[in-house]
């Protein structure tokens, strides 16, 4: 039971699943989250624990994810050759690590530690890790929504810097906004050069950074 004016936990419906109280379908229930885990394995390269061929070795890579098995956005290492040493980005990335949680993967899993530490590693506002301009605004939306699932207010990225995210994005897209109040991509890949979509992005960014769920335009 909650206390009064406590806010729910992200997950919890999940602990008022239908039919929970029947064990075949827990069982199910069970089975379900087990698979999901599994599907976001095989979408991280981490050779420790997804042991495909597509999988990549390089240190640049290692944690991070990418957009389905035997897929990368960000494109591979061996030109021409389809299905090995995918890219991992930075925005896959993030969306990852937001999944793992809600796939309740515990903090110290080795996939979602690997998955903070490329992130931390290639910690940056300024481009989406692996793709340079492209899917920039996503980026930002992934990586706000990350990290407030995440839960802390304050990381450390590998070089020893501490980063007030909420504080950082919200400055970042502050700056990056044009004067008719919209945003836009230089970078047209995935429509972001449209203001209608990368203004989108951009408000639901802020609604995640600066805590305000009822944010409304004044």
């Amino acid at each position: 039971r909650r206390h009064q004016g406590e806010l729910p936990r992200r997950d919890d419906h999940l602990d008022r699943e239908p039919f929970t109280n029947n064990p075949v379908a827990a069982k199910r229930t069970a089975q379900m989250w087990k698979s999901f885990q599994t599907f976001l394995t095989k979408c991280q390269n981490l050779p420790e624990t997804n042991t495909e061929s597509y999988v990549s070795k390089k240190p640049e890579d290692r944690g991070g994810f990418f957009y389905r098995p035997n897929e990368s956005k960000a494109g591979d290492h061996e030109e021409g050759s389809g299905a090995s040493a995918l890219i991992s980005s930075g925005s896959m990335t993030y969306a990852g690590l937001k999944s793992m949680l809600y796939a309740r993967l515990d903090k110290n899993d080795p996939r979602v530690r690997g998955a903070l530490e490329y992130l931390m590693k290639n910690w940056t506002l300024q481009e989406n890790p692996g793709m340079g301009k492209q899917g920039l605004f996503y980026y930002l939306l992934s990586m706000t929504r990350a990290l407030d699932a995440y839960g802390d207010t304050v990381v450390t990225s590998a070089d020893g810097s501490k980063h007030a995210w909420k504080e950082e994005v919200v400055n970042k897209l502050m700056g990056m906004q044009k004067e008719n109040g919209s945003w836009a991509n230089e970078h047209g890949r995935y429509m972001e050069s449209m203001p209608e979509l990368a203004t989108s992005y951009a408000l639901m960014t802020l609604k995640h950074a600066a805590g305000r769920p009822d944010l409304k335009r004044k």
